[in-house]
């Protein structure tokens, strides 16, 4: 599009230009930018959501024409933070182990870890509506980050009284 643009002689506006460029930049992140079958999924992807928010989105909401040209960069978003997620995640299940004796190193670790991405996983939804039900939507995310941070610095303390240190085994 961007080449072709020159020779059709209309001009193109730097947001229409901008808009084009991230939804190029997002499709090649859905292919990783290595592989060309996926980044061709992930245009279509892009298109037929694009497509979708226009077409049936109702016109009485306001915010529906800033989504769709907001939807490449959510897409973007999507995209660095599952990689960062990876990246860390993909290592953890290996070096975890290793930090136990053999004994409990493959039944209490992932039993632990396990269970606590499912608590940490269905708690904080189901926290998160009661307090939207209470309150109200808007004051929900604030609320659990001042209770979630309290209760990480109490747990970190306490790991850190209970084996003497973060990384004694470790220097």
């Amino acid at each position: 599009g961007i080449l072709i643009q020159p020779m059709i002689g209309s001009a193109m506006s730097a947001g229409a230009l901008t808009l084009l460029v991230l939804d190029a930049f997002a499709a090649a992140m859905f292919g990783r930018l290595r592989s060309l079958p996926r980044t061709f999924m992930g245009a279509l992807i892009i298109g037929l959501t694009t497509t979708y928010v226009v077409a049936y989105f109702p016109s009485k909401w306001t915010w529906s024409s800033s989504f769709r040209n907001s939807l490449p960069m959510i897409f973007l978003t999507l995209a660095g933070a599952l990689m960062v997620m990876g990246m860390v995640y993909g290592p953890l299940g290996a070096w975890l182990p290793t930090l136990y004796p053999v004994s409990v190193r493959y039944s209490g670790v992932s039993v632990a870890f396990n269970a606590g991405g499912i608590i940490g996983g269905a708690l904080t939804p189901l926290a998160a509506q009661a307090l939207a039900e209470s309150w109200g939507a808007l004051p929900t995310f604030p609320h659990i980050l001042v209770t979630a941070y309290p209760l990480s610095v109490i747990a970190a303390v306490l790991l850190f009284f209970n084996t003497g240190g973060f990384l004694k085994d470790f220097s």
